[in-house]
């Protein structure tokens, strides 16, 4: 098992974006668990110094 941190930059941007998009934090949990349990999601980027992955999330609010 893993431990996930948010970085302050992505808690501000998810904190801005739920006012808009009301159920962001019920669209990233299961993501979270995921990530949690150690599963990869989402598609390496390449060219970068890091492992970078970019992962989309399914908005129910649209």
């Amino acid at each position: 098992m893993f431990e996930v941190i948010a970085t302050r930059e992505f808690q501000k941007k998810v904190r801005s974006l739920s006012k808009k998009y009301r159920h962001i934090q019920t669209d990233l949990q299961p993501i979270l668990e995921k990530l949690r349990l150690g599963e990869i999601l989402g598609d390496r980027i390449p060219g970068i110094k890091f492992v970078v992955y970019k992962l989309r999330i399914k908005n129910n609010d649209v």
